[in-house]
């Protein structure tokens, strides 16, 4: 899919934690094809987390199911916190968190980050998803779009000869002793930002 959309590679920068070290990817959220970046820069497929929303998509539920995509209900952050945690108990796989409140955003603007995401691992990695140089199309698809907007970024995408995507680890952030969890969350929205 993502050759067909003109990303021939993705280009990795620093260095990715692996689990022992990092059980939780924290990243920036831009749409439609950030799962397949990072499937693409890791070699592995983690475990995503979205919204029942990304069901209602058509092409895009389908890549999702096949990817085990762990699908949450928004309305019950106690559980889904619980749920991951065991998920992470029975899985070597890393679990990949998009926590920007409200999804993917489009543009390069990253919104407030839900402080629920941070209750579930105290080990994790920041990582910062970038796309475009000059001249590439905007990959960006975000939920208040319609199926013909989706329909005219995929042809827009695929008429690019090359389009250009990335994926920086950063390094860990810490919770400092005494520190509350939606300033730990505000300062790996600070870190991915920069």
């Amino acid at each position: 899919v993502l050759v067909s959309l003109g990303y021939y590679t993705i280009k990795v920068k620093g260095v990715h934690m692996p689990r022992a070290d990092a059980d939780i990817l924290i990243s920036n959220h831009r749409g439609l094809i950030d799962a397949l970046v990072f499937i693409r820069g890791l070699d592995v497929v983690p475990v995503f987390v979205s919204g029942p929303t990304l069901l209602d998509i058509p092409l895009v539920s389908t890549i999702a199911l096949s990817i085990d995509v762990f699908i949450i209900d928004p309305s019950s952050k106690t559980h889904v916190i619980d749920r991951l945690q065991h998920t992470l108990q029975h899985t070597d796989r890393q679990i990949v968190l998009f926590p920007e409140i409200g999804g993917a955003t489009h543009g390069s603007h990253i919104r407030v980050f839900a402080a629920g995401s941070f209750r579930v691992s105290t080990k994790m990695q920041p990582c910062a998803l970038a796309y475009q140089h000059v001249g590439d199309v905007n990959p960006s698809w975000s939920s208040d779009m319609d199926l013909a907007d989706l329909v005219l970024l995929l042809i827009a995408l695929s008429l690019r000869e090359i389009n250009h995507a990335s994926i920086e680890f950063r390094r860990s952030i810490l919770r400092q002793p005494g520190e509350s969890i939606p300033s730990l969350a505000q300062n790996y929205r600070e870190d991915i930002s920069r």
